[in-house]
């Protein structure tokens, strides 16, 4: 499997080329998406990232150069989930958070996904949403940040044990903070938001498995974010 190269006494300072397109965990992810054919000979030709980004733009075949892009956008998310928040990801992982988010546009948009944009069965295996059980009503929460607005933004959708949707809200309010800090916000918004609607029993998902495991926690330190997740805790 393999983590990022992070420290490599090949290179003086990390650069994008370095992430995407010659550490080991980056070249497994290509490896294990079936683009390593494409990406190595792009590699050949490229003195640069923006050469291999000139490529993908031109490539003659959309879905790969789709594929690849959001490839790339994963393995940078997963880059800084390591150094930020000591999260290691699989490249099937990886993989399977980029081929997600192709998937939910192709089916909100009535697109058919081709095989050319998809990977092994194997690897997709068991990515879905799951409805909760009676009687309980399932929040799926997600936070994000804005440099433009320089603002906060959260979103939570609630549904039922039919997989109904009941309610959604999003809250936006100034401020840019770190992931994680704005993720435990995330989670700590919609607990107080439940307390005053009439939902009593609510499982409350989230794709930060850190911020899970910070609430369960049993000691916490003097920061912002250390009391976020100490006032989450206290109302579960």
């Amino acid at each position: 499997m393999g983590h990022f190269d992070i420290l490599s006494k090949h290179y003086n300072l990390e650069t994008g080329w370095h992430v995407f397109m010659v550490c080991r965990f980056g070249l497994n992810c290509w490896k294990e998406a079936g683009l390593s054919n494409i990406v190595d000979e792009w590699i050949e030709k490229a003195d640069s990232m923006k050469d291999v980004i000139n490529f993908c733009s031109s490539y003659p075949d959309c879905w790969t150069a789709a594929k690849f892009c959001l490839i790339l956008w994963s393995l940078w998310r997963e880059r800084n989930n390591e150094v930020w928040n000591k999260s290691h990801a699989s490249p099937a992982g990886t993989i399977k958070s980029a081929l997600c988010v192709l998937s939910d546009w192709c089916a909100a948009n009535n697109v058919e996904m081709p095989s050319a944009a998809s990977v092994d069965s194997n690897i997709l295996n068991g990515v879905k949403w799951n409805k909760p059980t009676f009687p309980f009503f399932k929040c799926n929460v997600d936070a994000s940040l804005s440099t433009i607005t320089f603002s906060t933004g959260i979103g939570m959708v609630i549904r039922d044990d039919n997989g109904e949707f009941v309610v959604a809200r999003t809250v936006r309010f100034p401020g840019v903070f770190s992931v994680r800090e704005a993720e435990a916000m995330g989670v700590r918004k919609p607990c107080l938001g439940l307390k005053i609607w009439v939902f009593r029993k609510v499982i409350l998902e989230t794709d930060a498995k850190y911020i899970v495991e910070g609430i369960k926690s049993v000691e916490f330190g003097d920061s912002e974010y250390d009391s976020i997740l100490k006032e989450c805790q206290l109302m579960f």
